[in-house]
């Protein structure tokens, strides 16, 4: 009997020593849309929020995330408007979830109030909040990826990441995610410093006007109609190349002391009209890929070339995007991509595009509001004429 004790009084301490011995194979997540509170309208920060804390806490690989459109139907088949304690219970085990996410977001003027939860389903109370307040959009999202962190951390119950420090009067360009610059950009009309166009690189005139740029440089006459432009090193020599497109070629220029040098021309067929071009290392191997948007009568039909071999070599052919990079401030760059729209060109949604299986495919849907094009571009009565 006294053997029989000991055994037990040792599994007991294993148990609250380890904690985490016998926990869960997978643990299921909802997170519910939060509440606002602004006298305007903030929804594409609720979005932001929404798509964030997702993105974030399914990346881990023990949660399972319920899909946003599944708890959406819930909410509009229980008629549940305003979000509480109780309700939040009975979602939870409604979807047999072990945790839920919810909140509400608060502006007023500037401010920008955050609060959220992370409620236990089974022991009914909320394990884990957040509480913040301020004064930008840039300030909150440091917030939303540490409040995921530290849920990641709770749940599976590891050490959590030292949390991101964040001033509150003049936050760095660290601190903002890539949809809220993505939002801010084209809210904006998607314009870089010191271009004239979105579809300038703001490497070439960076300055805050273009001019205003105190002795810039000035090339040679390129002897074609350009469409596009993008610099980057795309023969992983080291320095930067000038990448110009015009209707249907693809000119890649090396700036010597006076004037440019052409080092390749690629050209395609007559009938294909080349829109746009980007440069970025998104299949990370090392060397920039050269990202062409290519339309043929009503299809998109974009390709992307890289340096192989001494060669430049299309490695995808026959994408269905619209393609357009977007610097982060992480300095990681990010691809997006906008299937054509029927009727309207660009009213559709923007996916993040990734590499995966040697091939560039659409990821997650960015909270992006629909109707923008991906290029940033924004029509409006500029006259007071009523012309666009």
């Amino acid at each position: 009997m006294r053997k029989a004790l000991v055994y037990i009084i040792c599994l007991t301490l294993i148990s609250l020593g380890t904690g985490t011995l016998w926990a869960k194979d997978k643990y299921t997540v909802a997170i519910l849309p939060f509440a606002i509170h602004s006298a305007e309208n903030i929804d594409y920060i609720k979005q932001g929020v929404e798509e964030m804390l997702t993105a974030r806490i399914s990346a881990a690989e023990k949660i399972t995330v319920i899909k946003k459109a599944d708890v959406r139907q819930e909410l509009q088949n229980a008629q549940i408007k305003d979000i509480n304690s109780q309700n939040v219970l009975e979602i939870g085990k409604k979807f047999t979830a072990d945790y839920v996410v919810w909140g509400s977001i608060t502006k007023i003027g500037n401010s920008i109030s955050l609060d959220g939860k992370l409620t236990n389903i089974e022991q009914a109370k909320s394990d884990l909040g957040i509480s913040s307040q301020s004064s930008s959009l840039d300030d909150v999202i440091p917030k939303i990826n540490d409040f995921s962190e530290n849920i990641i951390s709770h749940i599976l119950g590891t050490a959590p990441p030292a949390q991101t420090a964040v001033s509150e009067t003049s936050p760095g360009p660290s601190a903002a995610s890539r949809e809220s610059q993505i939002i801010a950009g084209m809210r904006s009309g998607g314009r870089k410093a010191g271009t004239l166009t979105s579809v300038i690189n703001a490497e070439f005139i960076n300055a805050p006007s273009p001019f205003k740029r105190q002795g810039f440089w000035m090339s040679q006459k390129i002897p074609t109609e350009l469409k596009g432009m993008d610099i980057g090193d795309v023969n992983n020599d080291g320095a930067n190349e000038i990448v110009l497109i015009d209707k249907n070629a693809v000119y890649i220029y090396q700036k010597t002391q006076d004037d440019l040098k052409l080092l390749e021309t690629i050209k395609g067929p007559s009938y294909e009209t080349y829109r746009a071009v980007d440069i970025a290392d998104i299949n990370r191997n090392g060397i920039n890929e050269i990202f062409v948007t290519v339309t043929q009568d009503t299809f998109v039909k974009s390709f992307v070339l890289e340096f192989k071999d001494g060669k430049y070599e299309k490695i995808a052919s026959g994408i269905r995007l619209f393609l357009r990079v977007i610097d982060t401030p992480s300095g990681m760059p990010l691809l997006l991509g906008q299937e054509l729209g029927f009727g309207k060109p660009f009213d559709t949604p923007i996916y993040e595009v990734i590499w995966k299986d040697k091939a560039y495919v659409t990821d997650q849907k960015m909270q992006i509001p629909q109707g923008l094009s991906v290029y940033g571009l924004n029509i409006d009565n500029v006259g007071t004429g009523g012309g666009e």
